[in-house]
């Protein structure tokens, strides 16, 4: 599957004291079969892009497409093939990663 993101923005706490711009019109493209690391700094938005494109942020501003299709917030887990697995949050430590996304796998698809 391929993703393209346009523009996409993301604000926390818009026009209060405490408003902090996690996303500023990104833009980026990954190819089908590719692989992508996303580093940063604490903070940076990694984790916020990351949530918009699994779809369990709505974004503020921009638009995603996966396979050239532009998707609809409410319907990125139902229509395409992305997920999300947390760093640290929801993990097995007596597991390895394989091991992590397969049992996350059967609890979203009830497979034993």
């Amino acid at each position: 599957m391929s993703i393209e993101i346009l523009n996409l923005t993301q604000v926390y706490n818009q026009n209060t004291p405490f408003e902090k711009v996690a996303l500023n019109n990104i833009n980026l493209s990954i190819n089908k079969g590719e692989f992508v690391g996303i580093i940063g700094h604490t903070g940076s938005g990694k984790s916020t892009l990351l949530s918009v494109i699994a779809g369990i942020e709505k974004p503020q501003g921009g638009e995603i497409f996966f396979d050239d299709s532009k998707s609809d917030f409410n319907d990125v887990l139902r229509k395409y093939d992305v997920s999300m697995i947390y760093q640290s949050y929801m993990l097995f430590d007596y597991m390895n990663a394989v091991e992590n996304v397969i049992v996350n796998t059967r609890a979203v698809t009830n497979d034993s």
